[in-house]
């Protein structure tokens, strides 16, 4: 595929998901539900370093899909269209919420302190379950195993990375994290099953 095709793909579809996600901060039709602290959650303590990693996971998507994924535009634009809308649906009918402000320090290191306060200004207060950092990092490391197999297990492993992202910077709790994993491997197992039933899986 063409360099500028590619371009044009990425800020079609990232218009069309930053407006379906910034629909669910804004929509709730339904009562706000607490997310239960668990015994995983009191393990991982803020720790205001992981920030870096948790923001990284906003570039992974569309750098892979540039870089490779492109292959397989319409299964991996397609599944991970589901995958959005299936999230933001749930934000909408079934929100639920952290304490997040709870856990934050008076005093921070200022790259730190604008990191935060611009992911907290980006994130609705009930977009919690599921996580869409975790399910979108382990969406991309399902794929891989079609396009870049031999870097499966580093996916994985960046994934698993991400995923205690959420829980060291009290944006999720672990039941976020499981929703958005179980998740993301629902769509994708789902769409290659259905994809190879009617011989419309993308060519590797």
């Amino acid at each position: 595929m063409k360099l500028d095709s590619r371009i044009k793909d990425l800020i079609v579809f990232f218009t069309f998901y930053g407006g379906f996600y910034k629909l669910a901060n804004y929509v709730d039709l339904g009562e706000p539900t607490k997310i239960p602290f668990t015994e995983v959650d009191s393990f991982w303590s803020f720790n205001p370093h992981w920030i870096l990693i948790y923001v990284s996971s906003n570039f992974v998507l569309p750098l892979c899909y540039f870089l490779w994924f492109h292959k397989i535009r319409f299964d991996f634009l397609g599944s991970f269209a589901v995958l959005t809308i299936t999230s933001c649906l749930i934000f909408i009918f079934y929100p639920t919420y952290i304490p997040r402000d709870e856990f934050m320090p008076d005093q921070m290191f200022i790259l730190y302190e604008w990191l935060f306060k611009a992911v907290h200004t980006a994130d609705g207060v009930t977009n919690c379950l599921p996580s869409l950092h975790v399910s979108t990092a382990f969406f991309v490391a399902w794929w891989s195993w079609e396009v870049h197999r031999k870097y499966f297990s580093l996916f994985v492993i960046y994934a698993v990375l991400v995923s205690i992202s959420t829980m060291t910077v009290k944006q999720h709790y672990f039941y976020d994290a499981m929703a958005g994993f179980f998740l993301s491997l629902f769509v994708v197992v789902a769409w290659k099953f259905f994809a190879r039933r009617t011989g419309q899986l993308s060519p590797q």
